[in-house]
């Protein structure tokens, strides 16, 4: 049989061992969770400062981001807005050239209908009604809608990455 004296000396073993066991398996580094000994050794180490300095970065890095995106986002919304009115600009000058041409047309056909069809009148008529229809065209190619497009998209994607920025 054990001698009283041996069985406490393992008792006593046993419960001093039992806390250095837990410490060492649960810290975490996080001073929520961490046991007393933990914490106190993470504290007095500087782990938690350095942690703490470490989100600060993060959340400092993240809120510059934040505003980067901002900027960017305000900055593409004004682009969006001239280039939006340079499209309604041509589409005027594209409907003053269909009106144009629909003019031209029926001078030529009262030209040649009307008798007048002389050769220089019908020349004169056809050379403007080809110059307004090349203007024409030439609005046409120059629509800038489909940057505007893309610029309403990025400007959507820009803000997207704002609000998640935020949200963090």
């Amino acid at each position: 049989m054990m001698r009283p004296r041996a069985l406490f000396s393992i008792g006593m073993l046993a419960l001093l061992t039992a806390p250095l066991g837990g410490c060492a398996t649960s810290c975490t580094g996080d001073p929520r969770t961490d046991s007393l000994g933990c914490a106190s050794a993470n504290l007095s180490s500087g782990r938690y400062d350095r942690d703490t300095a470490r989100l600060a970065m993060r959340a400092e890095h993240q809120q510059m981001r934040a505003a980067d995106a901002r900027r960017a986002s305000y900055s593409l919304e004004r682009e969006r807005g001239s280039l939006q009115a340079e499209a309604s600009r041509l589409r005027g000058s594209l409907a003053a050239a269909d009106q144009a041409v629909a003019e031209a047309r029926r001078a030529l056909v009262r030209a040649e209908a009307g008798g007048r069809g002389a050769s220089a009148d019908v020349a004169e008529l056809t050379a403007r009604l080809a110059s307004v229809q090349g203007r024409r065209s030439q609005a046409q190619q120059n629509g800038m809608e489909s940057d505007v497009i893309a610029l309403e998209q990025e400007v959507a994607r820009l803000r997207q990455i704002a609000i998640t920025l935020m949200g963090r």
